[in-house]
């Protein structure tokens, strides 16, 4: 309760100070935002590998090509969280809004932050969708992900952490995650060949993967 009575004083104080608020955006400006972001990435690795003569430099260009697409996504995640905290997003959901309007983007922030620098988004599960209930109404658009959305999260988590630090656990999650149930040719098996190994006729999984986030993104702003 006293938590509550502070958040609605700092509101109170943040309104007054912000008389001429600017008008909401649709929140489909946040998955607009990554599905181009998606368009240039895909583009970039398949530029800068073609001029790549060195495997292992083709393998550089796609998991760095990853590992800064999530973090933008991450990064989009967010935007919309605190967007909709602060009603600089609307939901085409009517019922998608905060327990409690902030005033701007720095107190939203804060309050979510707890003081710290920042704070994780993904893996979902153990940081979005335990944060969404505190302070959107009923954790929405994030509680009722659907489970094929929730799966390409934990994917990019995986293949994240597997490009990013390398470890014994990411590697096992990795492997377990994409390799273990599935036909993977021997040279794919790690992380940045496995991006850059085809899905289909003219699709890297890289592709796949990217265009998965851009489909979690559509539909949390849906």
């Amino acid at each position: 309760m006293r938590y509550s009575v502070r958040v609605r004083t700092w509101v109170a104080v943040g309104q007054d100070s912000n008389s001429s608020k600017m008008p909401s955006k649709p929140a489909s400006n946040v998955k607009d935002a990554c599905a181009r972001r998606a368009r240039y990435v895909t583009h970039y690795v398949r530029r800068m590998s073609a001029k790549c003569n060195a495997e292992s430099d083709k393998n550089q260009v796609f998991a760095g090509a990853y590992i800064a697409y999530v973090a933008f996504f991450e990064s989009q995640l967010e935007d919309l969280f605190i967007g909709l905290m602060t009603g600089r997003y609307s939901h085409p959901r009517s019922a998608v809004g905060p327990v409690v309007v902030m005033p701007n983007r720095d107190v939203a922030k804060s309050i979510v932050t707890a003081g710290r620098p920042y704070v994780d988004w993904l893996p979902f599960d153990q940081n979005l969708k335990k944060r969404a209930p505190s302070f959107l109404i009923d954790g929405e658009p994030f509680n009722s992900l659907s489970p094929p959305r929730k799966q390409a999260l934990k994917k990019a988590s995986t293949i994240r952490n597997a490009l990013a630090h390398a470890s014994d656990h990411s590697k096992e999650q990795f492997h377990r995650t994409f390799i273990q149930s599935a036909t993977v040719p021997l040279g794919q098996r790690s992380p940045a060949p496995y991006l850059r190994g085809a899905h289909s006729l003219n699709m890297s999984r890289f592709e796949v993967l990217v265009t998965e986030l851009v489909q979690v993104m559509d539909e949390l702003t849906s």
